[in-house]
């Protein structure tokens, strides 16, 4: 590994946008095309698995770790699957990644993502029907304090604006794409 600090490039998601696709036949090839990046460190991986559980010494760990080498890590719930999590995820990664990382979002459009996302909540065991699942605000704010804070039951279709979600990073991170 370089001893160089260098900023990472993160892939945050959306999930349902191709990230899988990416995640297994485009993103680990980069390597072999540029050896020096790193790609999905899996004690990286790990420990972004868990960051909402971090101490703030494994947080100040994981940041030293990040900026040590070219690391490329791509994690669709680094973005959050509620729309309502997106600035909280957002603070996050920038706490953990540094103004100077490099951010990518993948997105498609608006119904087709929709669509996908209710048919991944039914996989999953999502037993609400579509017109129950995708709620207005009002609604959100009224089922909040019964919402679990982990998992996604409940989907505020008004939060959901993906300008929004590009202006959030924007204005945190120097490179947004």
């Amino acid at each position: 590994m370089s001893s160089i600090l260098s900023p990472p490039v993160i892939h945050i998601g959306l999930g349902k946008t191709a990230t899988t696709s990416l995640q297994s036949n485009v993103f680990p090839n980069i390597p072999y095309l540029r050896h020096e990046v790193i790609y999905n460190e899996k004690k990286l991986v790990n420990q972004l698995n868990q960051r909402w559980f971090m101490t703030a010494e494994e947080e100040k760990n994981f940041q030293a770790s990040i900026h040590l080498g070219k690391h490329f890590i791509s994690l669709e719930s680094l973005v959050d699957w509620n729309p309502r999590g997106w600035e909280k995820a957002a603070e996050q990664n920038l706490r953990l990644f540094g103004c100077n990382a490099t951010i990518i979002i993948t997105v498609r459009d608006t119904e087709s993502y929709l669509c996908s996302l209710y048919q991944q909540m039914v996989h999953e065991g999502n037993i609400w029907s579509a017109s129950n699942f995708f709620v207005n605000n009002a609604e959100y704010k009224r089922l909040a304090p019964l919402l679990p804070s982990v998992g996604l039951i409940k989907f505020d279709v008004d939060s959901f604006d993906l300008e929004f979600l590009f202006k959030l990073y924007a204005k945190r991170f120097t490179k947004v794409f």
